[in-house]
C-alpha cells in the first residue's frame, strides 16, 4: 500500500512540473535489474536519468515523437525501446524479464569493445555470481568446472598446481585476464586459478578458440577475463563455509564483501577479503599427502568514478598463500621426507579511464600491474645414507622466485553509422626470476612485447555482422615482427537463429610457462625442465565455425549449440626427455614438428520461468602430434597428447521455490586418457603408458533463504555434497618416492559442506 501511494504522489508530482514541457516519467518492471544501477538515456538528446530503488525515474525532454531509450547497467547490461512521446507528460512502463537478460548482457572480451552477448561474433560464455553459487565455488578453479570445452584439472600430488585447457589444449595455451588485463604471470599461473577467491568476481567471460589477433601471444586456446565486483549498489555480503574432505581432511573459508554506492550514483567503493584454511588430506594412508594443506588470505578493493562523460576505475588486490605438501608429520619442511612447501605473496592492480569524447567516440587507457614473491622448497631427503643425509641437510633445497608484470595501452574506438572500427596499442614487461641454488637450477628471463592492433565491426542489414582485426607484435625474445589477422561473422539467418565462424592466428613466445617453473617428484629425484636455447615461437592457425538457435517466450528460453573448433600449431614446443643427473630426470622444452587439435562442442540451455534452469555441454575431441614425443627411454614415442580426453562434458540443474528455496544437481564428466607413469614408488617398478577409466562427479546443494525484514538482510543456509558417490582417483603413488605427476581424474574426493550467508537487501 505504501509503494501504491508513492507511485501516485510521484506521479502528481511529475505532472505539476511537466506541464510546459515533454516530460517522462516511467517505471523498469525488473526487481534484479534496478538493484544494479539503472540508468535510462534518450539516445537523440542525451538526457539521462538513474532509476530509483522502486524502480522509478523522471526524464525532462524538449522531443516529441519516437525516440529510443537506452536502459543501460554500468555497462553490463544495454537494451533499447522505443515510445512515441507527446507534448505534456509521458507516463511508461518498461518491462524487463529475466529469461532475455543473459542474451542482452554486455560483454567485451570477444571485440574488446562492448557488445551484446547475442549480437557478438565470437562466442562469448559467462559466468556470473549466481552460476557460481549454484555450483559452490569457492575459487576461480572450481568456478571454471561447468564450462563449454573447458577443463580443469589438478597436476600434481604434492603441491597441487592447477591448469585449465580449453579446447583440447594444455593451460600454456590459455589466457587469463584481470579486468581485461593480462597480468598473471606464468609464476603466478602455476597456483593462480586456485587463489584467486570466488568473492572477488563480479563475473568471468570466456571466449574458447584462437583470439590472439587482439590479445597477442598465448591467446591460441582461449580467454578467460575475471572481471572483478564493482559497487553497482550499497550492499553488505558475510559468508562462512565449512567443507570435511571425505571424513578425512576439514576445510574453513571466511569471506567478506562491502559495497558502498553515493546518492548520485557517481562513486562507488567496494572491498573483498577472504580467508580459507584447508587441512592435509592422505587418500591412500601413507602418511603423504594428496591434497595439500593450504592458508590463504586475500583482500582487495574497487573504486570506480563517473564524471559526466569519464569514469576512472582503480583496482587493488593482495593475495598471501601458504602451501605444503607430502610427509604429514609437523616437523621443519627440510626433515620430512619428501615435501613441496610453497609461500606467495601476490599484489595485482590496474587503473583505467574513460572518455567519451562525444556521442560516437570513446577513449579508453589504462596501466596494470601485478608482483609476486615466492619462496619455496622442494626435496627429497636422502634417509638411506648418513652421508648423503648430512649433505642434504647442510644444504637444503631452498628457493626463491620472484615476477613481475606491467602493461599499459590505450585503445580508440568510433562509430561511424552501424560500423564501429577500433585502434589500440600496448606494451607488457613480464620479468621472472627462479632459483635452488642446491640443485644448480636458474631461470632469470625478461621479455617486452610491443603490440598494436586495428579492427572493424561491421553491420549490415541487423542481420550481418563482420569482424575484421589485425594486430602487429614485436617480442623481444623473437626476432621478426608478428602479424596476427583475424576474421569474424555473425549472420542471423532468422531471428535468434545464428550461424558463426573465425578465423584467427596466433603465437607463443620462446619464454617459461608455469609447468616449466614446476619440480616433479619422480623415481626418487626431482625432475626438470631446462629450455632450448635454440628455442623458436610457436605459430598456430584457428578456424572455428558455430550454429546456434534461441527460443525465447515470456516464461520459456531455451537455445541449442553447436560449436566446431580446428586448431593447427608448427614448431610445436614439447617436452623431450634428456636422461638423469645427480638430481633426477631432466627434460629439454624444444621444437618439433606440428599438431593439430579438432573437434566438436554441443551445449544446451533451458529456462523455465525462472524457476528451473537447465544447460548441459559435451565435446568430443582429437589432440595428436603429426611425429611421436619421446618421454621416456623405456618407452616408445606416443604422438598423442597427454593426459587429454577425447571426451568430456557437464550437467548442471537448479530448481526454485519462491526465492526461497532452491536445489542444484551438477553433473560432470571426464573420458579416458592416456598419462605416463614413471618408475619409482614401491607400485610401480617400470616407466608404462597409462590408460585411465571415465569419472563422473555428482553435486548436489539444497538452500533454504530467510528475509530479515527489521534488518533489511537475507540469511541463506545451504548443505551440500560434491563428488557423492566418491568417483576419485584410487592408484595413487605411495611413500616418497612417489610419481608426484601420476594424478588424474576429480580434484577431490568427496567433500560435504554447510554454508551460511549473510547479505544486506
Amino acid at each position: 500500500l505504501v509503494s501504491k501511494v508513492n507511485a501516485i504522489f510521484f506521479i502528481f508530482l511529475t505532472f505539476s512540473l511537466s506541464i510546459k514541457s515533454q516530460t517522462i516519467e516511467g517505471l523498469v518492471k525488473n526487481v534484479e535489474l534496478v538493484e544494479k544501477n539503472v540508468k535510462i538515456s534518450i539516445l537523440e538528446t542525451n538526457n539521462t536519468s538513474f532509476v530509483d530503488e522502486n524502480g522509478y525515474f523522471f526524464l525532462d525532454n524538449s522531443t516529441t515523437g519516437e525516440l529510443t531509450l537506452l536502459v543501460s547497467n554500468n555497462k553490463s547490461y544495454e537494451e533499447k525501446f522505443k515510445f512515441n512521446i507527446k507534448y505534456g507528460l509521458n507516463v511508461i512502463e518498461i518491462n524487463i524479464g529475466n529469461p532475455s537478460y543473459d542474451l542482452e548482457t554486455i560483454v567485451v572480451t570477444g571485440t574488446k569493445t562492448n557488445k551484446r552477448k547475442k549480437d557478438s561474433p565470437v562466442i562469448v560464455n559467462l559466468i556470473d555470481s549466481e552460476r557460481l553459487n549454484s555450483i559452490q565455488a569457492c575459487n576461480l578453479f572450481e568456478g571454471l568446472n561447468f564450462q563449454p570445452g573447458i577443463r580443469v584439472e589438478t597436476n600434481c600430488q604434492s603441491c597441487n598446481y592447477t591448469q585449465l585447457r580449453m579446447n583440447g589444449l594444455g593451460g600454456n595455451y590459455s589466457q587469463i585476464l584481470i579486468n581485461g588485463k593480462s597480468i598473471l604471470s606464468p609464476l603466478t599461473g602455476l597456483y593462480g586459478l586456485e587463489q584467486i577467491p570466488v568473492n572477488m568476481i563480479d563475473k568471468i567471460e570466456v571466449v574458447t578458440g584462437g583470439s590472439s589477433a587482439l590479445y597477442g601471444s598465448s591467446a591460441v586456446g582461449g580467454i578467460v577475463n575475471i572481471i572483478t565486483r564493482k559497487a553497482d549498489k550499497n550492499s553488505h555480503n558475510f559468508e562462512l563455509h565449512y567443507g570435511l574432505i571425505n571424513n578425512s581432511g576439514s576445510e574453513n573459508i571466511i569471506s567478506t564483501n562491502s559495497n558502498i554506492l553515493s546518492k548520485s550514483k557517481k562513486i562507488g567503493f567496494s572491498v573483498f577479503t577472504n580467508f580459507r584454511d584447508r587441512e592435509f588430506y592422505d587418500h591412500n594412508n601413507d602418511n603423504f599427502s594428496e591434497l595439500s594443506k593450504i592458508e590463504d588470505y586475500s583482500i582487495g578493493t574497487n573504486v570506480i568514478i563517473n564524471l559526466n562523460k569519464q569514469k576512472i576505475e582503480f583496482n587493488l588486490g593482495n593475495i598471501n598463500e601458504y602451501r605444503i605438501g607430502g610427509e604429514m608429520t609437523n616437523q621443519r619442511v627440510e626433515m620430512l621426507q619428501q615435501a613441496e612447501e610453497r609461500k606467495h605473496k601476490i599484489y595485482f592492480g590496474n587503473l583505467d579511464y574513460d572518455l567519451d569524447l562525444d556521442t560516437k567516440t570513446s577513449l579508453t587507457s589504462f596501466a596494470a600491474f601485478q608482483y609476486t614473491d615466492r619462496t619455496h622448497f622442494t626435496g627429497i631427503r636422502p634417509i638411506e645414507s648418513a652421508l648423503e643425509d648430512s649433505i642434504y641437510l647442510s644444504n637444503p633445497p631452498f628457493g626463491n622466485s620472484e615476477s613481475q608484470v606491467f602493461q599499459s595501452g590505450a585503445q580508440l574506438n568510433r562509430v561511424v553509422k552501424n560500423h564501429t572500427f577500433s585502434v589500440g596499442c600496448e606494451i607488457i614487461k613480464d620479468e621472472i626470476f627462479d632459483q635452488i641454488k642446491a640443485y644448480d637450477y636458474l631461470i632469470q628471463q625478461g621479455s617486452t612485447t610491443t603490440g598494436g592492433f586495428i579492427q572493424g565491426d561491421w553491420i549490415f542489414l541487423d542481420k550481418l555482422n563482420i569482424l575484421t582485426g589485425l594486430r602487429l607484435d614485436k617480442h623481444s625474445m623473437i626476432e621478426n615482427l608478428i602479424l596476427s589477422p583475424r576474421i569474424a561473422f555473425n549472420y542471423k539467418l532468422i531471428d535468434n537463429f545464428q550461424f558463426r565462424f573465425s578465423y584467427g592466428t596466433g603465437y607463443r613466445s620462446p619464454q617459461s610457462f608455469d609447468s616449466d617453473l614446476h619440480m616433479t617428484f619422480s623415481g626418487g629425484g626431482i625432475s626438470r625442465i631446462e629450455i632450448d636455447s635454440d628455442l623458436k615461437e610457436e605459430r598456430s592457425k584457428s578456424f572455428s565455425s558455430s550454429v546456434n538457435y534461441d527460443l525465447l517466450s515470456r516464461n520459456v528460453v531455451s537455445g541449442i549449440t553447436l560449436q566446431s573448433f580446428h586448431t593447427t600449431l608448427e614448431n610445436t614446443f614439447i617436452q623431450e626427455y634428456q636422461g638423469e643427473d645427480d638430481y633426477g630426470q631432466v627434460f629439454l622444452k624444444t621444437n618439433g614438428q606440428s599438431a593439430k587439435v579438432y573437434g566438436l562442442t554441443f551445449d544446451y540451455r533451458l529456462n523455465f520461468n525462472e524457476k528451473i534452469e537447465l544447460e548441459s555441454s559435451f565435446t568430443m575431441q582429437r589432440s595428436k602430434h603429426l611425429s611421436g614425443i619421446s618421454y621416456s627411454s623405456e618407452l616408445e614415442k606416443t604422438k598423442r597428447f597427454l593426459k587429454t580426453p577425447n571426451t568430456y562434458g557437464y550437467l548442471t540443474l537448479q530448481y526454485i521455490h519462491d526465492n526461497k528455496i532452491s536445489l542444484a544437481i551438477n553433473i560432470n564428466n571426464t573420458g579416458k586418457m592416456k598419462l605416463i607413469h614413471y618408475a619409482g614408488a614401491p607400485e610401480q617398478s617400470d616407466d608404462e603408458y597409462f590408460k585411465t577409466k571415465p569419472f563422473n562427479t555428482i553435486d548436489l546443494k539444497f538452500s533454504y533463504t530467510s528475509t530479515l525484514s527489521k534488518l533489511k538482510s537475507k540469511l541463506k543456509y545451504s548443505i551440500g555434497v560434491k563428488n557423492i558417490t566418491n568417483d576419485y582417483q584410487n592408484d595413487f603413488d605411495s611413500t616418497r618416492n612417489r610419481d608426484s605427476n601420476f594424478i588424474y581424474g576429480p580434484s577431490t574426493p568427496r567433500y560435504i559442506y554447510i554454508n551460511l550467508n549473510y547479505s544486506s537487501l
